[in-house]
């Protein structure tokens, strides 16, 4: 590493200490609402997908987050702050969290037929939409 560039990432490193106080606030709200679609989509869901799989299947729809409280959150982002300086993105954060879908209590990416994955999409759509008409 040049001189310039361990000047530049002393420069950001101090720059970067005071954003993730400020994006918890954000990204707890952004957790809130994926929350909050997580449990309209699995309450829709629960009556969409039997009535595609004449009753022998049911799906559960689950979000996947590290994001627990303001504390753990900043703690994980100061812990890869290094890592993630060199590399040029966030590692971990909102943009990293997913949802996980499983059918009778496996994983539906795992263990999955692939009939399965067509059935869970055509709900999810389905169960989207609902969502969009009532809104």
């Amino acid at each position: 590493m040049t001189e310039v560039e361990i000047i530049l990432l002393l420069f950001i490193n101090k720059f970067i200490v005071a954003i993730p106080f400020e994006s918890t606030k954000i990204i707890k709200k952004i957790n809130q609402y994926r929350r909050e679609y997580i449990n309209k989509l699995q309450e829709k869901l629960e009556t969409i997908h039997p009535g595609l799989t004449n009753q022998k299947e049911t799906i559960k729809i689950t979000y996947k987050t590290k994001f627990k409280d303001k504390e753990s959150f900043i703690q994980l982002l100061e812990q890869n702050k290094t890592i993630d300086l060199l590399r040029g993105y966030t590692s971990e954060g909102a943009h990293r969290e997913d949802f996980e879908i499983s059918i009778n209590d496996k994983s539906l990416n795992l263990y999955g037929s692939q009939g399965q994955h067509r059935t869970a999409v055509l709900a999810l759509k389905i169960a989207e939409l609902d969502i969009i008409k009532e809104e």
